[in-house]
């Protein structure tokens, strides 16, 4: 892959994870604020299927928030090293840890037949693979810009 390819598709997927982020902590907001609604009317939370509603809905709250703030942070981390090479540490880790979260997700869905979409998290991996590439020619050509000084 080209240095500039790389640094086009950095910048490409590092605007969509900051567009999904930015999305993500919408609907985290909305999670957040349905399940403190439940959680504290016992009557709502008794026709939603027992008081464990309101919880439930709390922890996915919490866990879409994470996980929005870990998009946004590795679309920064991929724009900075589409601008300047020398900044790719952050987004080599960040598509490395994506890329093993989503091969992992992929081997549960497969192998164990956990719950989730395989095609959603085989788009996520392929996404995550095609960062961590794009990361890593940037990388050789940070290196190679540093070596020749």
């Amino acid at each position: 892959m080209s240095i500039e390819t790389a640094k086009k598709l950095l910048k490409v997927f590092g605007v969509l994870d900051i567009i999904g982020g930015v999305l993500m902590v919408i609907v985290a907001v909305i999670m957040l604020g349905a399940g403190g609604l439940v959680a504290g009317d016992p009557a709502l939370a008794a026709e939603l299927g027992g008081a464990e509603a309101g919880q439930t809905v709390l922890s996915a709250g919490i866990g879409a928030l994470d996980s929005a703030a870990i998009s946004v942070i590795a679309g920064v981390f991929s724009l900075w090293a589409a601008k300047d090479s020398s900044k790719y540490k952050g987004t080599w880790i960040m598509s490395l840890f994506s890329l093993g979260v989503g091969a992992i997700g992929l081997f549960l869905i497969l192998v164990f037949h956990m719950q989730g979409s395989i095609i959603s998290e085989a788009a996520a991996t392929f996404t995550a693979l095609a960062t961590f590439l794009a990361a890593n020619t940037v990388k050789k050509d940070a290196l190679s810009k540093r070596s020749a000084y």
